[in-house]
């Protein structure tokens, strides 16, 4: 969904899927558990905190993430 990129963890989740996100697309709501590098939407300073807490936290699977692109009309 976002491309098995390595973007920073604060890249917005509509900016990471790219086309899916374009003009006319429908909205798309993504549930994901976090199990390796490739995560966005993540605030920094929240990251930092789960790195202090859990220097694993992105590949561990215990943590994950619900985004949301709320799809744009034409």
């Amino acid at each position: 969904l976002i491309y098995d990129l390595h973007w920073p963890v604060s890249t917005p989740f509509v900016d990471a899927i790219g086309p899916l996100a374009a003009d006319g697309a429908p909205p798309i709501v993504a549930l994901r558990t976090a199990k390796c590098d490739t995560i966005v939407g993540v605030d920094p300073a929240r990251a930092k905190e789960l790195f202090a807490v859990r220097s694993d936290w992105m590949y561990s699977g215990e943590y994950g993430v619900i985004q949301l692109s709320p799809g744009r009309r034409r």
